[in-house]
């Protein structure tokens, strides 16, 4: 919309909308280096790790509960040949992930990995990552960035 459009004719309005369009902007640029500083430190100090993969929704039904956005699981993987861009789903055991919430099978410096990745989803607010990524998205941080991916979900 440029400045001197108006939507509705309505200055007050028309000021009142450009105003919430300029905050929701601001807050997503916040939101997304908030998140790339918490990710940057994790991946200084656990350079093995490729990618964090998660999910983030509100699910389209909840047995008559009200349906809330959340951050799902976190999953981490060390393989280097991922295509993270065509990336549609994670899951544990397929593909070289794991899931944060199990340590069967880890050595010593899986496990350190591990609790850093539960250490990264306690630190991860809803309200943030949803604002820096958007709902119905699978999310990967790599060392180099995100990739925000289209995430289909029941």
């Amino acid at each position: 919309m440029s400045e001197k459009q108006e939507l509705t004719g309505t200055p007050e309005y028309d000021d009142l909308i450009r105003i919430q369009r300029e905050a929701k902007e601001a807050i997503e640029k916040a939101g997304q280096k908030a998140v790339a500083a918490l990710f940057k430190n994790f991946f200084a100090t656990h350079s093995e790790v490729t990618g964090v993969a998660w999910t983030q929704y509100a699910p389209h039904f909840n047995d008559g509960e009200p349906c809330e956005f959340s951050i799902h699981d976190f999953n981490w993987t060390t393989r280097g040949d991922i295509d993270f861009e065509k990336l549609d789903h994670v899951y544990e055991d397929e593909d070289g992930w794991c899931s944060s919430w199990s340590s069967k099978g880890l050595d010593q410096r899986q496990r350190e990995i591990l609790e850093a990745v539960k250490t990264l989803r306690r630190a991860s607010g809803d309200d943030v990552f949803k604002a820096a990524f958007g709902s119905d998205s699978l999310v990967i941080a790599t060392p180099t960035g995100f990739h925000v991916n289209e995430y289909e979900h029941e």
